[in-house]
């Protein structure tokens, strides 16, 4: 019985792991039946588009990554892929900051169209809180990536709010319930302390947030 529980809980750390996170929301906000601003004008969008962009998008920001991790370990870049060590996770949360911060780049001429706006930029974010994660890693504080994503995915529909002035609050308070039940998972299976929990969650809130209303209109 043990065993099966340890099980469920590593499978749901697998599935809540904010590499995750790009897919989750490129998903909601493309197929989401929401009259709000923004998401009420993909309704024009043709659903074949949507389908092209939503796996390309996974593609690059979620399938990709992981290779490059897995790609790590076999050449020894890190030790184990759930990056245990303080190396590891900043060796990792360094590349895959660098390789997010290129893919961000390299769809910068995307960026003028309302359509592909949103999800282009959730990957600067996640670039700019691999980054910070990376800084923050050392053998006394490991800050926590699952609740810097969580963070990241309330401060996604917060960003919106602020921008469009829409009403995302019912989006808003799933998505700080959802965090909890996450940064309770790490408390239980002992993955961080509550100070890295709330730190991380923190961090990647106030980094989406002032990440979108800074360069969101910048075109």
């Amino acid at each position: 019985m043990k065993k099966i529980l340890t099980n469920i809980l590593f499978l749901i750390t697998i599935l809540t792991h904010p590499i995750f996170l790009p897919i989750y929301l490129s998903i909601w906000f493309f197929f989401s039946r929401s009259n709000q601003v923004p998401v009420v004008y993909l309704y024009f969008i043709p659903m074949q588009l949507k389908f092209k962009w939503s796996l390309l998008y996974t593609s690059l920001t979620t399938a990709l990554p992981l290779i490059i991790l897995f790609m790590a370990k076999i050449f020894k870049m890190i030790d184990k892929i759930t990056l245990e060590s303080v190396r590891d996770r900043r060796y990792f949360f360094l590349l895959i900051g660098v390789y997010y911060w290129f893919l961000f780049y390299m769809f910068r001429e995307l960026y003028a169209r309302e359509f592909f706006r949103p999800t282009i930029v959730l990957i600067g974010v996640m670039s700019v809180v691999m980054f910070i994660s990376s800084l923050l890693s050392s053998s006394l504080f490991k800050i926590s990536v699952h609740a810097a994503g969580y963070g990241v995915l309330t401060g996604f529909f917060v960003s919106l709010t602020l921008i469009y002035k829409s009403f995302f609050l019912p989006e808003i308070y799933d998505c700080i319930i959802i965090s909890s039940f996450v940064m309770l998972l790490r408390l239980i299976t002992k993955a961080h302390t509550f100070a890295e929990l709330l730190i991380g969650w923190t961090m990647g809130l106030i980094s989406t947030i002032l990440i979108f209303t800074t360069i969101y209109n910048i075109y």
